[in-house]
């Protein structure tokens, strides 16, 4: 499960230590494993953001191969689809367990389903709004490299 996720690109911005590189979807998307789950297979370019400490030895206009490792892949899927889908299963059968008559907060019939189906949506919602103010965090987990071509 070591295999690398890999773009062709061309390196258009340089500052400090930060390179943003723009990578155009090939061929190669369509044969990929995640190309269903993966943002850059949802548009023909994507800015890449890259830090490295050598910088230096780069120029605007380099052509590039950005490289991220399979695990990561895998981990972003785990973050984006997984977790988010067994909160919500775990909040609905919560919510479905305590309105039952006998529960701790007994509803009638349809109306408990109503609110476990409303209760599992907020959990999604929640989910990504924390997601998105944590952004900096996880852009920390999965960083991208360069290869030289």
């Amino acid at each position: 499960m070591n295999e690398q996720i890999k773009h062709d690109g061309v390196i258009i911005s340089i500052e400090g230590e930060h390179l943003q590189v723009r990578i155009a979807q090939t061929a190669a998307c369509l044969h990929c494993k995640i190309t269903r789950h993966c943002n850059s297979a949802d548009s023909k370019e994507k800015i890449i953001d890259v830090w490295t400490r050598k910088s230096g030895k780069y120029h605007v206009g380099q052509n590039v191969c950005v490289v991220m490792g399979g695990k990561m892949g895998l981990t972003a899927v785990l973050i984006a689809f997984v977790i988010p889908v067994v909160l919500a299963v775990a909040a609905i059968l919560s919510i479905l367990n305590m309105t039952e008559p006998d529960g701790l907060c007994p509803v009638a019939e349809p109306y408990n389903q109503g609110y476990a189906a409303i209760g599992g949506m907020a959990v999604f919602g929640i989910y990504y709004i924390v997601l998105y103010f944590c952004k900096n965090l996880i852009q920390l987990k999965f960083r991208f490299t360069i290869e030289e071509k």
